[in-house]
């Protein structure tokens, strides 16, 4: 009525409103009243007109949705809390944990190379190495799952060797295969890709799981990597199967489906007995399915398990051929010139004697402030920063190099941290910096870095003859100088102790066995011919046919090796 009255009184036409009145149960209902006034000749208000509705249930309805709403906004508040909190936790607990595990790891590593094989001493800091080992694994697991589960994993399309990525994860796997007396054997389809476009780190990763799951279970007998294609249209990707098959204990039919899953293992006894967080398959799973591919498994009690992904990978450009002795010849590999800055002592003092153990020349510095005088008073060729400093942490310091008027500004800065959470990284980068990596550091990844960020090419013999300089090239950008000298003199004593004495038929058994052993210890160092050779005698062996002859080839390729080893140890 108020409503109506103040339509007429203010000549207005129509009037809307909602009003609650009581009910006869006492209950107070929602009306909306609409109408308009009507007047006579001379413009006075006679009468209103209009319609009243119950739109109770509509207000009750509206009410239910604005308390729904305001209910969702308050758990997307506490979620976001609780992943904000976990983020924080997670940053913790690596950077808690990593920082004392890169000292344990870091100088368990040098006592290795330090004390004699077969020593009682040398056992327990193998022991020490392989439990903090252990330990990182746990870790890396933890951070690798949330990183998925949180969208952060970014995968790389970039080409790469597909034989290359294989032989990496079996040669890496190799020494524990040994040390069990398990065959490790590859099988690669004939007319596979030289090379594909993919990110040929995260293939790596789901390849290790695989097999190191493989050699955990399996007690005796072989563990198996097959590549071959599935079959598809020649226009597109090319579908590829990875395929890891084991004579281990097997896998009951009804455990299959929970396999993948986050934290899920066989029974509690399989973790005490062999460890582990029960995250790898899950974390291979998610890696394949990112990566568009998909992954199962096919086992039975007692006959073993194959473990298979497949992926599509586009086909990229065959390697460049590889180059003639003339263009082989580099400058001679130097040690760098480094400023490492780390603010713990221990820290510091295991970073710089994994540095002069490679050659390098470092000074160090303790913070950031002292870090910023050294590069202007001193032309250093990379900068190692530790991001977790008091007063002036590595991000302001870096921010505060890149800023100054001088040549040192634009110097290579590799963060050296225990921070490795993808929104860390982000930081890293905005900040400044080049790249990172994560302690505790491996001294293969910690030389590759360097090797990455100050190009230089490692010498490379005057005769190449049985030398895949395409190969040797790729392996030795991913594990350094230092390293991959260290692999040359091992594939050279392994050589000079296998296949017996020239002239000398040995037993077909252990002829097998060297040139399978061979095979892929050659193959992954740049030396294809030998390898395919290699393969040659063990087949020959396997199949009671003569190898005499053969094995007469195998001998003079063997010094060929040798000798081109050598020159490439002594360039």
């Amino acid at each position: 009525l108020l409503a109506a009255a103040a339509a007429a009184a203010e000549q207005h036409t129509s009037f809307s409103i909602e009003f609650r009145v009581p009910a006869p149960d006492g209950s107070l209902r929602w009306i909306h009243g609409t109408g308009r006034a009507l007047y006579d000749a001379e413009g006075r208000p006679q009468r209103v007109i209009g319609l009243n509705t119950d739109i109770t249930a509509r207000k009750a309805a509206e009410d239910a949705l604005v308390r729904a709403k305001a209910a969702a906004e308050a758990a997307q508040r506490e979620a976001e809390r609780a992943s904000a909190a976990k983020s924080d936790f997670l940053a913790t607990m690596s950077h808690e944990i990593r920082t004392p595990l890169n000292g344990v790891l870091g100088y368990a590593d040098l006592l290795v190379d330090e004390l004699e094989p077969g020593t009682v001493a040398r056992l327990h800091a193998e022991r020490i190495r392989g439990a903090g080992s252990s330990l990182l694994t746990v870790v890396n697991d933890v951070l690798d799952f949330s990183k998925i589960e949180a969208g952060q994993v970014e995968l790389a399309a970039e080409p790469f060797g597909l034989d290359a990525v294989t032989d990496q994860a079996v040669a890496i796997m190799r020494a524990g295969a040994e040390l069990k007396g398990l065959r490790l054997i590859v099988e690669t389809e004939p007319g596979l890709p030289e090379r594909v476009v993919g990110d040929a780190d995260r293939l790596r990763q789901v390849l290790l799981n695989l097999l190191n799951n493989a050699v955990k279970f399996t007690a005796a007998g072989s563990v198996t990597l097959s590549v071959s294609r599935v079959p598809g249209p020649a226009d597109e990707a090319a579908q590829l199967r990875f395929a890891v098959r084991d004579t281990g204990i097997g896998i009951p039919a009804e455990k299959h489906g929970h396999l993948f899953k986050r934290f899920s293992q066989m029974d509690g006894t399989i973790q005490r007995e062999y460890g582990g967080t029960g995250l790898g398959l899950a974390i291979s799973k998610q890696l394949v399915e990112l990566m568009g591919g998909a992954i199962g498994l096919e086992s039975a009690v007692g006959a073993g398990s194959t473990f298979w992904f497949s992926l599509p990978l586009a086909v990229a450009e065959p390697a460049d051929a590889p180059v003639s002795a003339a263009e082989g010849e580099v400058r001679p590999a130097r040690g760098r010139r480094l400023l490492l800055v780390e603010d713990v002592a221990l820290n510091r003092e295991l970073a710089l004697a994994v540095l002069h153990d490679a050659g390098h020349r470092v000074d160090a510095a303790s913070s950031g402030p002292e870090a910023i005088a050294a590069v202007q008073a001193e032309r250093y060729d990379l900068v190692l920063m530790d991001v977790q400093m008091p007063g002036m942490d590595g991000l302001a310091a870096t921010r505060a190099i890149r800023a100054l008027p001088h040549p040192c500004a634009s110097v290579p800065i590799i963060a050296m941290t225990a921070s490795v959470l993808p929104q860390q990284v982000a930081a890293f980068r905005e900040a400044g910096m080049n790249d990172h990596i994560g302690k505790p550091f491996k001294r293969a990844a910690l030389y590759a870095m360097i090797d990455r960020w100050t190009p230089q090419e490692l010498p490379v013999p005057a005769v190449t003859g049985t030398l895949d300089l395409s190969t040797y090239r790729e392996v030795a950008a991913v594990v350094g100088p230092a390293r991959m000298r260290q692999l040359l003199a091992t594939l050279a004593k392994e050589l000079g102790e296998r296949f017996g004495a020239e002239g000398v038929l040995p037993e077909r058994e252990q002829l097998a066995h060297d040139a399978h052993a061979m095979i892929s210890a050659s193959g992954v160092l740049g030396f294809t011919e030998f390898a395919m050779l290699c393969r040659e005698v063990e087949l020959a062996c396997e199949e009671r046919r003569s190898y005499a002859a053969i094995l007469g080839r195998l001998h003079v390729m063997r010094r060929a090796v040798m000798d081109e080893i050598a020159l490439l140890r002594a360039a």
